[in-house]
């Protein structure tokens, strides 16, 4: 009993690190979701920086290391081929939208594209978690 109460104490201790968009029963998901956000941050930091090389790595690396290796296939089993379809456009378009000598108008373009594309993933991920997916059965751990 002790221990479950122990268990309890630092689950609830690390829903409270990612802020309110994340509930008290946070798991893989959540954090793989919170991966891909702050991916898409520091691709918007070097853009914003105007580092060119950075920001599309940033922005490749939130698409390849943090969803589509970890959970984009959860999604496709759960939520189907048609969902993961948009998400991808929507990596598509943020990487496209990188452009050189980015306008103030580009730069906030990209930070709402980086916001809705976070809230996206996040959505899924919190999704996955009301579903209860396993992550172990698509070979993600935290």
């Amino acid at each position: 009993m002790r221990h479950n109460r122990w268990v309890l104490s630092i689950v609830l201790g690390l829903g409270s690190l990612y802020g309110p968009a994340f509930a008290a029963t946070d798991s893989v998901w959540a954090e793989q979701a919170q991966v891909v956000c702050q991916k898409l941050e520091l691709a918007q930091q070097a853009y914003a920086k105007k580092d060119m090389q950075q920001a599309h790595l940033h922005a490749l690396m939130a698409y390849f290391q943090a969803y589509d290796q970890k959970i984009e296939p959860a999604i496709r089993r759960t939520m189907g081929q048609a969902r993961v379809f948009q998400t991808e456009q929507a990596f598509n378009k943020f990487n496209a939208s990188l452009v050189e000598n980015p306008t103030p108008q580009q730069l906030e373009t990209i930070a709402q594209q980086a916001r809705s594309l976070c809230d996206t993933v996040t959505t899924d991920a919190r999704s996955l978690d009301e579903q209860h997916i396993n992550p172990q059965l698509y070979q993600v751990e935290s």
